[in-house]
This record gives structure tokens, C-alpha cells and sequence, in this order.
């Protein structure tokens, strides 16, 4: 058992809650289908800031999750939106194993090189780390983001030297 402590933040004004959901969502639904539990954990909501915090009980938990860690873009057109407008947030995620202070979980900076980018009027995602870009966007924030994660974890092994599990 190797259970993580999960946290995402957005930063902005207005609707980034939103984006925050979507994300959570995203990282809910992948729980549910890796037969993991989730949790939420007391978090705060407060302007201009928003964020969710979670305690991911599985299998394996914390060691596919690791990764994720970084700034995720995601490019969206708000509902009511009448100009075409898109609009882009920075959401912030950082994963570490349970056992360690969720005050103490570093966020990192909201300025730090983008990890992903999720374009949601375009149906895209891009993992930029490894290059990686799927036309299946809808089915990575409905939980699918099995390839994603797979593609990484074999990108980090093989640079270093590591087999994949």
C-alpha cells in the first residue's frame, strides 16, 4: 500500500474553482478506476485562491501518481461565453506520499515551467515534459489518464537506467 496525499490549487479570480473541479474530478475518476479510494481532505477556499486536498488510499498510489506534480495548464471557454473567448488557468499539483504534513507539501511556485496543458476547445492534451500529445481530451478528464502516466513513468525509467515495474 503506498498512499498519497493529493493537492491541487488554482490561482485567479472568478472561475478558476472550476478548472480546480475539473481537475479534481480528473484525478477522482482515475482513482475510482485503479479500484483506489479518495478522500476528501479539510481544505480552504479562499480568494484568490482556490484548493482541494485529497488522501488517495490504493495500491500503488503514490508511486503513479508522483509525477503529477508541476503547473497544469488548461486552456477553456467559460459556459457563458459569447465572444469565442478562451481563457487559460494555472493549476497547481503537487502529490506526496502519506506519513508527510500537508502544511509542509511544497505547491511550488505558480511561475514554474508548464508540466501540461489541457485544451479543452481543441480536445487536446500535452504532457510537455516527454512530448506527448493525445486527441483525447474528454477521455483524460473523464479519469483515463493510464497512458499519460504509463508514458512518463517509462520516459523517467529509462533515463534513468530503471526498469519498468
Amino acid at each position: 500500500m503506498s498512499n498519497a496525499f493529493l493537492r491541487i490549487r488554482g490561482r485567479g479570480v472568478g472561475d478558476e474553482a472550476v478548472v480546480v473541479s475539473k481537475i479534481a474530478r480528473m484525478y477522482s475518476r482515475y482513482a475510482e478506476m485503479q479500484g483506489w479510494t479518495i478522500a476528501a481532505v479539510p481544505a480552504s477556499v479562499r480568494e484568490p485562491q482556490t484548493e482541494v486536498v485529497a488522501l488517495v488510499r490504493g495500491e500503488h498510489a503514490y508511486r503513479k501518481l508522483k509525477y503529477e506534480s508541476g503547473v497544469h495548464r488548461v486552456k477553456w471557454a467559460p459556459s457563458m461565453e459569447e465572444k469565442g473567448r478562451v481563457l487559460t488557468s494555472k493549476i497547481v499539483v503537487a502529490v506526496a506520499p502519506e506519513g508527510d504534513e500537508l502544511d509542509v507539501i511544497d505547491l511550488g511556485p505558480d511561475r514554474s515551467p508548464t508540466i501540461r496543458t489541457y485544451n479543452i476547445p481543441q480536445n487536446r492534451v500535452t504532457d510537455h515534459r516527454i512530448g506527448l500529445t493525445l486527441d483525447q481530451l474528454d477521455l483524460i478528464m473523464d479519469g483515463g489518464l493510464e497512458p499519460i502516466i504509463e508514458a512518463l513513468t517509462a520516459h523517467v525509467h529509462e533515463r534513468r537506467g530503471l526498469s519498468v515495474e
